[in-house]
């Protein structure tokens, strides 16, 4: 499948007593005595899978697995026999004697009554006295199976969360914790008689529950294989863009290979596998199996279970993607190019802040060959001039005509006016290629928090020859300042050409060189805590991605990572955008405060009646700062919303974004001055008239933004709300939730009772 840019879319037992030739004879099946517990053969009602993994020239497939699947056997195992001689039954003397025929048959019937009735008490006792002696063995191996158990699950929960969780030695013993953990699981198992299929007592309930932790454990051994993998390599590209200048290739690591990734994906598979049998095992678990077990820590395993298998799932559905787009991504099958900006979120765009830098990475053979050198965005859009002036001319996209910046050199730096990523990504690759002659397969966009995220975990850096120490508190004001004074780079002698570069940019370069000097210095535990940082920072829209493979980028929107204006369908949302205009700084100044009021009606529909206020604050900076701050400020609701009005002072302006409507207007606030605008909107049947229905709402955050939030929802007259699954709190049956700054897109839930 080819990949397009997209912009925006949407038995019984055998066996038994029998009665031999001698009829005097009674052979009675005798069950064997539970042995120690030894290593079980492999269970014949699970599945064998064979992966087989086809090879493609760019997006390999791994998802092609042949599933051959054993018959279940519901047998017991083979019983011995034991032979239990009856005496001979007489008939009682009786004044009637039948015929000898008679006598005989009725005798052979009797001896058979009787034989079956001794049969059922002697197998009654052996099954007592076999319990009794299970139970006294058993409770002493379950024990200390149960405690061997729980220390080796504390472990995996433990490095499971480490911040050394990429450091190969971390993964080998998280693999020797997780088969300590299966042993012991099979231990347990291996007590319960009969395997479970005595379902008397919950024997049957535990038997199921230890098979889902046993697939369980299964598909984290074949994730954590795949991990071993897959980190050398992945170490070896990080080494590449921290130590540009080193060997490819550290200590311990390797770049990518088309055999690494073929064995992933078979690892990735398995564990994909054993996922499906965990879910198929969860049917299987009923409500009276819990209630038999009566464990809490069971209960609450299950109910996380169900809280997160859906996410695991996609989880799942994602690591395939990554993995079959892999040999394209790391460019095992030629070179590949993406698109990094470094946003200045101080002049907010729709997408986080103003396009200032830009840098062409390109990736070859598993490594980042390249490196990363940041350009000034004009050294792309006006080559000739390195300024606005020297812009070539190119129109205005109608959707954005109230933009007044562009004036007829829309380029790059211009390309990210719509909040959905996806489509100012796609817009920014196209242009690019226009401009450099180079396609790419992917765009990433950072905030300014990233960096300063980067500087709070590593500590300070030094500029040379500046000698400024750049600090996560002043890192944007330092920048802002070089950016006015050009002349103090050309005076300490340094070349923007060499760096290739503006003088106005020079010292984002050398300042971007320090920090990636200080990320090759990073310990194990620090790369450890700086990986799960950039994760977060997807969440926060602080880090945006978006790339060329359609799976792959239909999955990132699916898990909410990229950066895309929600076209929400299970209840109502809403999303305010600020886009600064005016080629100021200002937005470091700016207060901005959103109030929404929401009444739920019996119909089942929502009012809403958002309160906007932007304050300029007065604030002294070391650079020259702008007196003016011009915004259009977007409230982006449902497409089925209505009765949309807007009031306050600004200028109402027409513009659109997919699937969605849009209330505009442009402000000019002046600083030291505050302006309050009101947006008014009606979103029909969000929800339904029926007792316990759900009321939902999705609050998003814009990229770069610093805004404080609170929504307050109303119930219908004569009803009561109480929470959902969502953050917030219940205040005299409404319900009230706020957020000092909104930091990630927010999801309301709550519960209508009428």
């Amino acid at each position: 499948m080819s990949d397009q840019w997209q912009y925006h879319g949407e038995p019984l037992p055998t066996g038994g007593w029998k009665v031999p030739a001698d009829e005097d004879a009674v052979t009675l099946p005798l069950p064997k005595a539970v042995p120690q517990p030894l290593p079980a053969p492999p269970d014949p009602r699970r599945s064998t899978y064979l992966p087989r993994i086809a090879q493609q020239s760019d997006d390999l497939r791994g998802d092609a697995v042949v599933q051959a699947a054993e018959t279940r056997s519901d047998r017991l195992p083979i019983e011995e026999s034991v032979t239990l001689r009856l005496p001979a039954v007489r008939p009682r003397s009786s004044t009637t004697v039948p015929p000898a025929r008679n006598l005989r048959r009725d005798s052979r019937r009797g001896v058979v009554a009787l034989a079956r009735v001794l049969i059922i008490l002697v197998l009654l006792v052996n099954l007592l006295g076999i319990g009794g002696l299970w139970a006294l063995r058993a409770n002493d191996v379950a024990h200390a199976a149960l405690a061997d158990l729980k220390f080796h699950l504390t472990r995996i929960e433990a490095l499971g969360s480490s911040s050394g969780l990429l450091d190969p030695a971390t993964l080998s013993v998280l693999q020797s914790e997780v088969t300590d953990a299966q042993a012991d699981l099979q231990t347990l198992d291996n007590l319960i008689p009969f395997s479970g299929k005595l379902d008397v007592g919950g024997l049957g309930a535990y038997h199921r529950v230890l098979q889902l932790g046993s697939d369980a454990l299964t598909g984290a051994q074949e994730g954590l294989a795949a991990a071993s993998l897959l980190v050398p390599p992945l170490l070896g590209f990080v080494s590449t863009i921290t130590h540009p200048a080193a060997p490819a290739a550290g200590a311990g690591s390797h770049l990518m290979t088309m055999q690494t990734v073929r064995e992933a994906q078979r690892h990735m598979a398995l564990a994909e596998l054993a996922w499906n049998d965990v879910l198929a095992d969860r049917k299987t678990i009923s409500p009276a199996d819990v209630r038999a077990i009566h464990n809490p820590q069971v209960t609450a395993a299950l109910s996380t279970l169900d809280a997160r298998a859906p996410s695991v799932t996609t989880a799942f559905s994602l690591a395939s993607a990554l993995l079959d787009w892999s040999p394209r991504l790391f460019g095992l099958t030629g070179p590949i190019h993406l698109l990094l900006f470094n946003m200045d979120s101080d002049e907010l765009r729709a997408t986080g802040g103003f396009l200032g830098n830009y840098a062409d990475l390109t990736v070859t053979g598993g490594a980042l060959t390249s490196g990363i050198h940041l350009h000034d965005i004009y050294t792309l859009d006006c080559p000739s001039t390195n300024n606005s002036f020297g812009c070539p001319s190119r129109p205005l996209p109608s959707e954005y005509s109230w933009f007044p910046l562009a004036d007829g050199r829309f380029g790059v730096r211009d390309s990210n006016l719509n909040p959905d990523f996806p489509t100012s990504a796609g817009l920014a690759a196209n242009l690019y290629q226009v401009e450099s002659k180079t396609p790419v397969d992917g765009v990433i966009a950072l905030t300014p928090d990233v960096v300063e995220s980067i500087l709070r975990a590593l500590g300070s850096v030094v500029v040379k020859p500046f000698n400024v120490t750049v600090t996560a508190d002043n890192l944007r004001s330092l920048i802002h300042y070089y950016h006015q004074n050009p002349q103090i780079g050309q005076q300490l002698g340094v070349s923007p050409s060499a760096l290739g570069t503006t003088a106005n940019k020079v010292f984002d370069v050398l300042a971007s060189q320090a920090i990636f000097a200080k990320l090759g210095s990073m310990t194990p535990q620090q790369e450890g805590t700086l990986g799960k940082m950039l994760l977060g920072d997807l969440k926060t829209k602080d880090i945006q991605i978006f790339v060329s493979n359609t799976r792959v980028q239909n999955l990132l929107e699916t898990i909410g990572v990229a950066g895309q204006v929600a076209n929400y369908s299970d209840g109502d949302s809403e999303f305010v955008v600020d886009t600064n205009d005016g080629a100021s700084y200002a937005n470091a100044d700016i207060h901005e405060t959103l109030s929404d009021t929401v009444t739920l009606d019996a119909k089942g529909g929502a009012s809403h009646t958002l309160v906007v206020t932007h304050g300029f604050a007065q604030v002294q900076h070391d650079y020259t700062v702008s007196n003016e701050y011009n915004d259009l400020a977007r409230v982006i609701v449902p497409k089925s919303a209505t009765h949309l009005r807007v009031s306050g002072p600004c200028t109402l302006v027409s513009t659109t974004e997919a699937y969605h409507l849009v209330m505009a207007c442009h402000i000019a606030l002046q600083r030291g001055a505050a302006s309050t605008l009101s947006f008014s909107w009606y979103v029909p049947a969000v929800t339904t008239l029926r007792n316990g229905a759900p009321y939902r709402l999705l609050v998003q955050r814009q990229a770069g933004a610093k805004v404080a939030v609170q929504v307050r929802v109303t119930p219908p007259n004569g009803s009561t709300l109480t929470l959902g699954t969502g953050p917030g709190q219940v205040v005299a049956g409404h319900v009230e939730w706020s957020a000092k700054p909104l930091t990630m897109d927010t999801l309301l839930a709550m519960v209508i009772h009428r």
